[in-house]
């Protein structure tokens, strides 16, 4: 229907990054062998992954990354990880915080641009 359309208004993957509602995380993603960008939305990065100190949110971040690695590999070895959005549950207190639903979603990076970008997300950010 809207294929000829043109485009009024676009919010981009990139214009998130820059405005600090995705927080690029691709070089240390890199470490954990995503090949995609990689963002983890505000929401996540500053309410779970923020520590006191730059160390402490570098390594929950890295643990995060390893962990969703691990699983993501696991999904694609069943055979099951054919699809745009992979759910992970995530600790990210201790036991008695529970676990938390975590999206992983891969989209293109703009209506312009086709590139897939992987973001790291709450479903209430969706």
């Amino acid at each position: 229907m809207f294929t000829d359309a043109d485009i009024i208004s676009c919010y981009t993957w990139d214009d998130a990054c820059e405005d600090g509602t995705f927080v690029n995380v691709s070089r240390m993603a890199k470490g954990a062998g995503f090949t995609l960008p990689v963002a983890i939305t505000s929401t996540i990065f500053e309410g779970h992954l923020r520590g006191e100190t730059d160390n402490d949110t570098d390594l929950r971040t890295n643990t995060l990354l390893m962990l969703l690695a691990i699983h993501i590999k696991g999904l694609k070895d069943q055979g099951k990880a054919a699809t745009n959005r992979i759910v992970y549950y995530a600790s990210f207190g201790g036991e008695e915080d529970g676990v938390t639903e975590v999206w992983v979603n891969i989209e293109g990076r703009s209506p312009m641009n086709p590139e897939p970008v992987l973001t790291i997300m709450l479903p209430s950010d969706y």
